[in-house]
């Protein structure tokens, strides 16, 4: 059986890969606001934030952490790293419990999906909130996505809780 995670790895996000976090998050195809501007204002934004998480880490108040996977291969057919997902875990305290993080993205590349990327990534997230000595991960999925669809969380051991509600409130600009 051949191992297909053998030829992805995952790292921390640099600033250098806004523009291909942009792509992954363009290729998603399901955030309508990104279909209704330029690619060059997506990667602002994502520049922008990147650079924000990244100079809090610098600063050792990190309370954001920015995975990317990447693939690997030959230079002869694809360059020698390809980001193709990538995931943002914000690390919180939580009184009654104790710390937490909450996985706010996990996107992979569309035409990427399979490569065991998604699995890596939450791994990351996973080792990182042990390394914080968190009592729990959280993330919201909705029903419609297709890895919800496909039980991607579950498969990770993932828990759905029935018993919650997720409330937004969106905020001017």
């Amino acid at each position: 059986m051949v191992d297909r995670t053998s030829s992805v790895r995952v790292r921390l996000a640099l600033e250098v890969d806004a523009p291909a976090i942009t792509t992954v998050l363009r290729s998603v195809g399901d955030f309508h606001h990104l279909a209704a501007e330029l690619p060059t204002q997506t990667q602002m934004r994502v520049a922008t934030q990147l650079a924000r998480a990244l100079a809090a880490t610098l600063q050792g108040t990190a309370e954001h952490t920015i995975f990317v996977a990447e693939r690997l291969g030959d230079e002869r057919v694809i360059p020698p790293s390809d980001v193709i997902g990538y995931c943002a875990i914000h690390w919180m305290p939580n009184l009654l419990l104790g710390a937490e993080g909450y996985v706010s993205e996990l996107f992979v590349r569309a035409d990427m999906r399979g490569l065991g990327a998604g699995a890596l990534l939450l791994d990351a997230a996973r080792m990182e909130a042990q390394k914080r000595q968190c009592v729990r991960l959280q993330l919201v999925n909705l029903r419609t996505r297709e890895s919800y669809q496909r039980g991607f969380y579950h498969k990770q051991q993932w828990v759905e809780r029935p018993d919650a509600a997720v409330f937004t409130l969106s905020l001017p600009e």
